[in-house]
């Protein structure tokens, strides 16, 4: 036996038909045109805005580093003569220590214990000769500098202005070697790094984990601004300091 049943809706007839064999009875359902494009337009809206959630959400958890600009009125003259002079007599501080290692890179891995022990008596292990060299090479023909970036943490966040001493440091990395830690509070912090130009590093920002409110920071050239509204405990951010010529 066979029927047919016509369902009138507002766009078109929807047939539904019921067939009876062997004591079975089997439904046919046929969607009009326009309802099934409606069907799967909704379907691929949707699964567009689980991506564009899904996006969001992963750019909130790993936010894209800001670029901070350094100039010539960033450079810090009497320093850089000054690590000229040190690496010409074969003599190191904290800030060529830190250059000699990011300059030598790859070279270090492994042996970066022995050689800190070297640097921090002020001279420059075999190692890293070669490194040197390359370092006093680029400061005598111009291509490096000593430039002055200055920092502040606040806390609570979003109080730059007038920020409450925090319970605990923010930890600073140039490159993957440590810089050192900052008091959140109302003093500006200076960081004297020793760069090349047109050469990109990566200053990375990390608020301690004893750390149970957010921390704002900002970090300030002669003339750009980064700023860092919400830094929650153990999490961290990148800025990417870019020497310009």
């Amino acid at each position: 036996m066979r029927r047919s049943l016509c369902v009138t809706g507002k766009t078109r007839p929807v047939l539904l038909r019921t067939a009876r064999s062997g004591g079975r009875t089997t439904f046919h359902f046929r969607l009009p045109k326009r309802l099934g494009l409606i069907l799967a337009l909704s379907g691929g809206v949707g699964l567009a805005a689980l991506s564009v959630i899904r996006w969001a959400n992963d750019a909130e958890l790993s936010p894209p580093p800001q670029r901070l600009e350094l100039s010539a009125q960033d450079v810090d003259p009497e320093s850089t003569a000054l690590v000229l002079r040190l690496l010409r007599d074969d003599q190191v501080d904290g800030r060529l220590a830190l250059a000699l290692m990011r300059e030598a890179g790859p070279a270090t891995a492994g042996a970066s214990e022995p050689l800190a022990v070297t640097l921090n008596q002020g001279r420059i292990p075999p190692a890293l000769a070669g490194a040197a060299q390359s370092l006093r090479n680029a400061l005598e023909r111009g291509e490096a500098y000593i430039y002055t970036v200055w920092v502040r943490a606040a806390e609570p966040a979003l109080s730059l202005s007038e920020p409450r001493l925090g319970p605990s440091p923010v930890l600073f990395s140039l490159d993957g070697y440590a810089l050192g830690s900052f008091p959140a509070g109302q003093d500006r912090y200076p960081l004297s790094l020793l760069l090349r130009t047109n050469v990109a590093a990566r200053l990375r920002i990390r608020a301690s984990n004893a750390n149970q409110d957010p921390v704002a920071l900002q970090g300030e050239t002669a003339a750009a601004e980064v700023f860092i509204r919400r830094l929650r405990h153990g999490c961290s951010q990148e800025w990417v300091l870019a020497p310009m010529p």
